[in-house]
């Protein structure tokens, strides 16, 4: 049986950059889920190694899943910088009429909504 961490650990060991950010990626949506702390730390250090590695999709997919931990621990300015970020990078990289750019835009607008903004 593995220990919490040890698919992560593997990923290091190996020097698996893609591995180690998917890796943490679903450890830090599934810590998030879970409502632990952890979430936060964990989806930062995979969002690093996306960005290091220049996969325009999967940073932006990360600045969105750390913008739902940020407001789900009620660091909405924190969330909306994330998914403004997110939004700005994947219009800019993909093109306004990308699946990915409307799935941003609707994650800002949706913290607009939490926050009781109705206008943009």
């Amino acid at each position: 049986m593995r220990t919490r961490g040890g698919r992560v650990a593997d990923y290091r060991h190996l020097d698996d950059r893609r591995g180690l950010a998917s890796a943490l990626e679903a450890r830090g949506n599934l810590e998030n889920s879970r409502g632990e702390s952890g979430a936060i730390d964990t989806l930062r250090e995979s969002l690093a190694i996306w960005s290091e590695l220049g996969v325009v999709e999967r940073e932006g997919d990360l600045r969105l899943y750390l913008a739902n931990a940020y407001a789900k621990a009620g660091r909405v300015t924190e969330a909306r910088t994330e998914r403004e970020a997110a939004l700005a990078l994947l219009e800019a990289r993909l093109g306004p009429s990308h699946p990915s750019v409307a799935a941003a835009l609707f994650g800002v607008a949706d913290l607009h909504t939490l926050e009781g903004q109705y206008r943009l």
